[in-house]
C-alpha cells in the first residue's frame, strides 16, 4: 500500500478493466498502448530499428519503421493478453486451437517429459494457460523488480500452471521433466557470454543460452 506502488495499482486496475471488454477492443487499446511506448521511449525504439536492419538489410527506411511500429503494437497487446490469462482464461480458450498436441501427449504417455522450446514471442502469455488445460505444464520464472507486480504474477501463474520454476533453480524443472511434465523454456537471452553460444539468427550471429 506504499505510495511507491500506487502507479502499479493503477496499471493493474486498468488492465483488469480493459480485459473485461470484447477482444477486438482489448486489441485496439493494446495497440494504442504500444504506440504510446513507441513514442515515449526513443532508446527502445532505436533498439528495434537496429535489430530490424540486421534482420532485413534490404528493407527501406519506411518498411523498417512500419515493422518497428507493428512490434510495439504487439508489445502493447501482449500486456493486456497477460491480463486475459489472469482473469479471462476461459475467453482465451474459446479463441485458441492447438496444433500438434498429440505429439506431446504421446511423449507423456511414454513417461517422457517435453521441453517446449521457443523464443520470447509476445503471445507467450496465451500459449501457456491454453496448453495447461490439456497437459501438466510448468514454466521458468524470473522475478520482476516491482514487488507488487511480481506478487500478482506469482499468484496467477501459480494458479494457472502445474508448477512455476525460479530461473535460479533449474533443477526443479529437471525434476518436473522426469515426472513427465511439459516445460516451457526460451533460450534467446544474452547474459554477457556466460553459459551461452553464438548461433545464426536472420543471418547474424546472436547469443543463446546453452541450458537446453
Amino acid at each position: 500500500l506504499s505510495p511507491v506502488y500506487w502507479p502499479t495499482w493503477l496499471a493493474i486496475g486498468l488492465m483488469r478493466v480493459v480485459t473485461s471488454l470484447p477482444l477486438r477492443w482489448v486489441e485496439r487499446v493494446g495497440s494504442g498502448l504500444g504506440m504510446l511506448i513507441y513514442y515515449a521511449l526513443p532508446a527502445r525504439r532505436r533498439v528495434g530499428e537496429v535489430n530490424l536492419r540486421f534482420a532485413f538489410p534490404q528493407a527501406s527506411k519506411t518498411e523498417i519503421t512500419h515493422r518497428n511500429k507493428l512490434c510495439f503494437k504487439n508489445i502493447g497487446v501482449a500486456a493486456f493478453e497477460m491480463g486475459l490469462s489472469w482473469w479471462q482464461d476461459k475467453k482465451l480458450l474459446a479463441q485458441c486451437e492447438i496444433e500438434g498436441l498429440q505429439y506431446l501427449l504421446d511423449a507423456q504417455a511414454q513417461g517422457k517429459g517435453v521441453i517446449i522450446l521457443t523464443a520470447h514471442f509476445t503471445c507467450l502469455e496465451i500459449g501457456g494457460p491454453v496448453l495447461n488445460h490439456h497437459v501438466p505444464f510448468m514454466v521458468m520464472y524470473k522475478r520482476a523488480h516491482n514487488k507488487l507486480f511480481d506478487a500478482f504474477m506469482r499468484f496467477h501463474r501459480g494458479r494457472l500452471y502445474k508448477s512455476i520454476v525460479d530461473h535460479h533453480k533449474p533443477i526443479a524443472m529437471i525434476k518436473g521433466l522426469k515426472k513427465g511434465y511439459a516445460a516451457w523454456y526460451a533460450p534467446d537471452q544474452d547474459f554477457g557470454g556466460k553459459d551461452s553460444v553464438f548461433v545464426p539468427f536472420f543471418g547474424v550471429d546472436a547469443t543463446a543460452l546453452t541450458a537446453p
